[in-house]
C-alpha cells in the first residue's frame, strides 16, 4: 500500500472517530478484532483487509470511499470539517433560496432528492464536478461553496438568484447587466 493512501486512510479513519465518538476500544469490540490491530490501523502500521474495512466504514456510518479517498482533487484539498462546513452551506443556500430538495436534485443532475438528503447529511462525498453543478445552481461560486469566499461582486449573486427565482425575462436581464458590468453589452 502506497505511503499516502495510508496516511489518507489513517487521517479519514481518525476524523470520522473523533466525529462520531467511536473509540478503539468500540471498534475493537464491535468488529471483533485485537486492540493490537485496532491500534495498527489507526497509527497506519497496517492497513485492514478490505472486508474489514468495509465494517469499519458500516460502524463508523460512512461509504467506504470515505475511508479510503480524497474527497477532492489534490490541488484544492478541503480538511473534513471543511467538507462539513461545505454541505451545511449547501444546505442553507437550497432553502435561503427556496428550493426543495427535489428542485436541487434536478439542477445538478440527480434523479431525485434522496442523493440530496445524504450529501446535506454528511453521509457521501461529492465530486469537484459536482460542486460546481451546485455553486452554477445556487448562482454562486465553487470558492464560495468550499471555503466561504464570497464573489467579489455581490450584485453577480443577487442578480443569479432572481433569475432562478425570476421568469425567462429575468435571466435575460441579468445577462445583460452582467454584460454590462463587465463592459461587454452588445
Amino acid at each position: 500500500m502506497p505511503d499516502e493512501a495510508r496516511e489518507i486512510f489513517v487521517r479519514n479513519l481518525r476524523y470520522f472517530m473523533e466525529t462520531r465518538g467511536i473509540s478503539q476500544a468500540d471498534i475493537c469490540r464491535e468488529l471483533d478484532k485485537s486492540s493490537a490491530t485496532v491500534s495498527d490501523w489507526c497509527s497506519g502500521k497496517k492497513y485492514p483487509r478490505i472486508d474489514a474495512m468495509q465494517q469499519l466504514a458500516d460502524l463508523l456510518g460512512v461509504r467506504l470511499s470515505a475511508l479510503t479517498g480524497e474527497l477532492f482533487d489534490r490541488s484544492r484539498r478541503m480538511s473534513h470539517e471543511d467538507v462539513e462546513t461545505m454541505y451545511e452551506r449547501i444546505r442553507d443556500l437550497r432553502i435561503q433560496q427556496g428550493m426543495s430538495q427535489d428542485d436541487l436534485a434536478k439542477l445538478v443532475g440527480y434523479k431525485g432528492r434522496s442523493m440530496i438528503t445524504r450529501i446535506e447529511a454528511g453521509e457521501v462525498n461529492i465530486s469537484e464536478t459536482k460542486i460546481k453543478a451546485f455553486a452554477g445552481a445556487f448562482g454562486t461560486t465553487t470558492e464560495y461553496l468550499m471555503n466561504g469566499t464570497k464573489p467579489k461582486n455581490k450584485l453577480f449573486d443577487e442578480i443569479l438568484c432572481m433569475a432562478y427565482h425570476e421568469a425567462p425575462e429575468a435571466i435575460q436581464l441579468a445577462v445583460r447587466k452582467l454584460l454590462e458590468l463587465e463592459g461587454l453589452e452588445e
